[in-house]
């Protein structure tokens, strides 16, 4: 599957489209062990599932954490409450 920037997407949506696998993927990221490109690369932006539209919305926009332009710690543990929860819902569908 071509983008219309030409590059190629990893996998066709129909197969990433598994709630419980785009969560086990999330789970990957947020530990380590899938880095944030792979993470975009397996899980299209544009699935179509508004779930994983949101999930995909808060990891790309996961701040910064301290320092002068970034979160404060309950501001960032705020942000991490609404992805655990968006994993659970995914997970439970």
């Amino acid at each position: 599957m071509t983008s219309a920037l030409g590059l190629c997407s990893a996998i066709p949506i129909a197969v990433t489209n598994d709630r419980h696998q785009v969560a086990e993927w999330a789970e990957q990221y947020l530990a380590g062990s899938l880095s944030f490109q792979r993470f975009m690369e397996l899980v299209p932006e544009e699935s179509g599932d508004s779930l994983v539209t949101k999930l995909v919305d808060l990891v790309e926009h996961e701040p910064k954490r301290g320092g002068i332009l970034g979160a404060t710690p309950e501001q960032y543990d705020g942000h991490m409450r609404k992805v655990r929860e968006l994993i659970a819902a995914l997970r439970e569908s």
